[in-house]
């Protein structure tokens, strides 16, 4: 029993997810007509939002996340498997930039701009927004990758994240 508690223990891995400000509220999305015509509103908090971030690395599909918790001094972890190297590699690089994953994710989903511009705000502090709105997403010609940009205003600081996993 005691090695099964200490295996599951050793498996999982935490990561920090800054600027977050509200996890658990519920927000409406209403959502663009689908190529099978309209689609029904959403109700989501950010958690389940997080909760339907997937990658499609190694052909298969996996969750990033296997439950976010938000401890009582508000920082909030993403409990993942670290057994598994793609995804500790993606969670690596995406944890500080939850914003922009957030954004594109609910835009994939089909969800309007402005609810989604609506929700990032009251969800997330102002590094998280302002790191939203200096981020692109481009799906390149030779594959099913996506490239996320950002750029600080700051001449001194210039991030530029890439990413050569399919974000699902």
């Amino acid at each position: 029993m005691m090695s099964t508690h200490v295996a599951v223990h050793m498996s999982t891995g935490t990561a920090p997810l800054p600027g977050i400000i509200d996890l658990n509220t519920k927000y409406n999305f209403e959502r663009l007509p689908g190529a099978d015509g309209p689609r029904e509103a959403i109700e989501l908090s950010l958690c389940e939002v997080i909760m339907l971030l997937t990658t499609s690395a190694g052909g298969t599909k996996k969750n990033l996340f296997t439950t976010v918790v938000q401890g009582a001094s508000g920082t909030v972890l993403g409990i993942f498997s670290s057994v598994n190297s793609e995804v500790n590699e993606i969670i690596t690089q995406i944890s500080h930039i939850m914003g922009p994953q957030i954004y594109y994710k609910l835009l994939r989903m089909g969800c309007k701009t402005n609810d989604i511009k609506r929700f990032i705000r009251k969800v997330f502090n102002a590094d998280q927004v302002s790191n939203v709105s200096h981020s692109s997403m481009i799906r390149r010609l030779e594959g099913p990758k996506y490239v996320t940009r950002m750029s600080m205003t700051s001449s001194v600081r210039h991030y530029y994240w890439e990413s050569t996993h399919r974000w699902d």
